[in-house]
């Protein structure tokens, strides 16, 4: 059994974190996202921890994460000056770890404040690569290879542990990078960048699958970090003469993003280059800052929410209450509706549970032999705010306020005494109003507390589980897929294999629930601007950019090089459902991937195209290294619930760089074209097609789902392509939404729970012995003389709900919550 200990026991590790001082400010972003995830992690989701994130005021820094470079700093000043504040806790070593990353973040965002582009490329200067340049990234590599081994003894038993770090090359490349190489001769160096070269190979190649954890992933970024550096190094003569030369090529390419975001790409990875040298580190950073937007955003609306979550109320129960000093007893029956309010809030989800409904009670009280008989009814609401976000969940304290009015009806006794009880009767009203008021306000409350309590306990774990699960099963198919390549022998590709895990957080406007996104590794752009604005009420809607699948599948694909005989069971690997590919085999040929943009998804306006960059082929051992591009294009069709692309044409096939090329590599693109197109003819189809599912989730993972009930009901209401951008909006259709909700009453009956809707019972009886029955309307009927319905008063207050200027939730003061609380008791 794995040995289970305490986090404490990673205090020196963490310690190793928090003294970290990096000089790249390119950096900071990813780092502090880093260290910020390892402190959710530590913290769990306790109370205890729950307290912590309230006061570091984490979900505002979340929603600054997703940003990376393109945060607002004010927002993280305020962040930081919680971290900072020398409460009692925050010396602890990973609380300063984010403390220290968040400032650097800072700093280095402070420094591009207000700095425009062309001013930064004028002041961009080379800079020495020395060991000021490479000794934090040395340590920085060594700190998180020892926090990653560190952790694995802590968490593995003695023989897990030596033999992931075996398997990963740890102690070797820790030895490597150990070693101060500023004093190699040339010779030397070009053999010590090998040996770095091949243990940081084997360190993030197939010695790491399945190491999803929150240690590998950066001790992976550090050590790729440090073999740039010493690259850098040892071509730091080159890198100084044609540093004026890429510096003004980087410069061309991001003037020209704006219109040509088929550059993107491009400058990512130039970007890299410069970064993994060293250079230009403010100068990255205001790039990152300007077009790096969230690249996905996905909404559900407050009207679907209540198609599901809308519940009815209907409860009687027994009251027995001392007002004025009378012992009134009855039977008091709620009935209503519970809906969901979603509450503007630009950090986290703000869901608001509203009660709105009526108390109608029957009632008497004994005065001697005498028994007076009364009704009275009071309008109610009860609201109950809840804040979630990926770190836990929180839950305020319910307010309820009633507005109350009475109705004598009669006594047990002859007419005179009737009259002489309503004289009474009347001449206390008020009082008895405003102290029946509140008790029904207090009555109400400890209902509504316990029923909502019922179906938030489970909400906690449920959201640890679910995130536990996204991860676990993030690792799993990147681990199944790798470990598929290396049975199909594809060993090579293996090693090379990632999943790119976007980050995200949630947070909700007046009417929607908002999921905002960001897909990218370090050397890539995501959008340069917002969304454009939906059209459509539709109940979800995804906006989605094309970096967002550019990113994606170029982090699998990028510098890779794969032989024709390869490529079959390759795609039968990464995609089973794809008809098979066949290959000539009288033609032997390699392709080599485009390091910064092998593949790239263009849309705009009714167009659609994927495109091919190949850096390198080799034809029946010929090499052409005349980078090209593979292109199709297609037409957007929209039928009335589903998404064609169909092929413009044939793909063609054309040099990326233009100008006069010689006969070999003419031919060889005229013969690849034409073996492209044979292909497409053998298959059947004149022209490609792709007809995305109606509802833009693959039939492999429907089929996995226990109920895809709401999957299949999805309608398409919306599709637009704009500067980028694909709007999609789905509806559901009412016979879905039907079925779903019969299915949960059915769980809610046989599980005995009624969640949010009260139980109702049938029949009460009193200490008298006389029973109260319930009509078809669910209300009580009682023996009396009058039966009619009061007017019913509807000045009950609306609560209030307030949001700081960090857009933290405050409760409302209790002086202002409820009208009848402040009355006489």
């Amino acid at each position: 059994m794995p040995r289970r200990t305490n986090h404490l026991i990673l205090t020196v590790g963490f310690l190793a974190v928090a003294l970290l001082c990096h000089s790249l400010s390119a950096d900071s972003a990813v780092n502090l996202q880093q260290q910020t995830h390892r402190l959710h992690l530590w913290m769990g989701m306790t109370p205890q921890a729950q307290a912590w994130r309230n006061y570091l005021k984490m979900p505002l820094l979340e929603s600054q994460l997703v940003l990376g470079n393109s945060a607002d700093i004010n927002h993280l000043k305020t962040v930081a000056k919680q971290f900072n504040s020398g409460a009692p806790g925050l010396d602890h070593p990973i609380f300063a770890a984010v403390a220290k990353a968040l400032n650097l973040h800072i700093s280095n965002l402070e420094k591009i404040q207000g700095l425009e582009l062309s001013t930064a490329f004028a002041n961009a200067k080379f800079r020495t690569i020395d060991e000021n340049v490479v000794g934090p990234i040395r340590q920085h590599a060594l700190n998180e290879l020892g926090l990653m081994a560190r952790y694995y003894r802590a968490t593995m038993t003695a023989e897990q542990a030596d033999a992931a770090l075996k398997a990963l090359g740890a102690e070797n490349l820790q030895q490597l990078i150990a070693t101060k190489f500023d004093k190699l001769a040339q010779r030397e160096l070009v053999a010590y960048f090998r040996r770095v070269s091949t243990a940081v190979r084997k360190f993030r190649g197939t010695g790491s699958v399945g190491r999803n954890d929150a240690y590998f992933p950066p001790a992976s970024e550090a050590v790729e970090r440090y073999r740039l550096i010493v690259q850098a190094f040892g071509r730091s003569s080159r890198l100084k003469t044609n540093f004026s030369k890429d510096l003004e090529s980087l410069k061309s390419n991001v003037e020209k993003l704006p219109k040509d975001r088929t550059l993107a790409m491009v400058v990512g990875q130039q970007l890299r280059a410069f970064e993994g040298a060293g250079q230009i580190p403010e100068l990255i950073t205001l790039v990152k800052s300007k077009f790096g937007q969230p690249n996905a955003y996905v909404a559900v609306s407050e009207e679907l929410a209540n198609q599901f979550a809308s519940l009815p109320v209907n409860q009687s129960q027994m009251v027995s209450e001392t007002i004025l000093g009378r012992l009134i007893k009855g039977v008091a029956t709620t009935y209503g509706n519970v809906t969901v309010d979603f509450v503007d809030h630009p950090t986290q989800a703000h869901v608001s549970l509203r009660l709105r409904g009526m108390i109608d009670t029957d009632s008497y009280t004994r005065e001697g032999p005498i028994t007076a008989f009364s009704k009275s009814n009071a309008e109610v609401e009860a609201r109950r705010s809840v804040l979630a976000d990926l770190g836990g969940i929180q839950v305020f304290d319910s307010y309820v306020a009633a507005s109350l009015n009475s109705r004598f009806c009669g006594t047990d006794c002859i007419r005179l005494v009737d009259r002489i009880a309503e004289r009474q009767f009347l001449k206390d009203k008020d009082a008895f109003e405003k102290v029946g008021a509140y008790k029904s306000e207090e009555r109400l409350k400890r209902e509504f507390d316990k029923q909502t309590d019922d179906v938030l306990r489970d909400a906690q774990p449920q959201l640890a589980k679910a995130r536990q699960k996204f991860a676990k099963r993030l690792a799993d198919e990147q681990s199944k897929i790798q470990q598929d390549l290396m049975d199909a022998k594809l060993q090579s590709h293996a090693g090379r294999y990632r999943l790119l895990e976007p980050r995200f957080h949630v947070r909700t406007t007046n009417t929607h629930l908002q999921v905002v996104a960001f897909a990218a590794d370090h050397d890539q752009l995501t959008a340069f601007s917002k969304p454009p604005a939906v059209k459509s009420k539709a109940a979800i809607t995804l906006q989605l950019h094309e970096s967002f699948f550019s990113n994606v599948a170029s982090y699998v694909f990028k510098g890779d090089t794969y032989q024709s005989v390869e490529i079959p069971q390759l795609v039968k690997t990464l995609a089973p459902n794809a008809d098979p590919v066949e290959l000539n085999e009288k033609d032997r040929f390699s392709i080599t991937f485009d390091q910064s943009r092998p593949i790239q998804f263009r849309y705009n306006e009714g167009k659609f195209e994927i495109v091919v960059a190949a850096s390198r082929f080799i034809n029946n051992g010929q090499r052409y290294n005349t980078p090209i591009l593979i292109v199709q294009k297609f037409n957007i069709e929209r039928t009335s619930n589903r998404v064609s692309f169909i092929g413009d044409g044939l793909p063609s096939v054309k040099f990326r760089e233009p100008g006069r090329k010689d006969a070999a590599e003419t031919g060889f693109r005229r013969l690849l074209e034409t073996r492209i197109h044979e292909a497409i003819e053998k298959s059947g189809q004149e022209t490609p097609q792709i007809d995305l599912p109606p509802n833009l989730i693959p039939s492999e993972l429907v089929a996995k789902m226990k109920d895809p009930s709401l999957v299949n009901g999805l309608q398409l209401a919306e599709f637009d392509v704009s500067e980028g951008w694909w709007t999609l909006g789905y509806n559901i259709d009412q016979a879905t939404i039907e079925r779903l909700k019969a299915q949960q009453r059915q769980r809610q009956q046989s599980g005995n729970k009624s969640g949010i809707p009260f139980e109702i019972n049938p029949r009460f009886d009193d200490i008298t012995g006389k029973r109260y029955q319930l009509n078809d309307n669910g209300q009580s009927v009682v023996p009396t003389r009058s039966t009619t319905m009061p007017a019913r008063n509807t000045s009950a207050r609306q609560p209030g709900i307030t949001i700081n200027d960090h857009g933290v939730f405050q409760s409302v003061p209790r002086n202002i919550q409820s009208p009848t609380r402040q009355r006489n008791r």
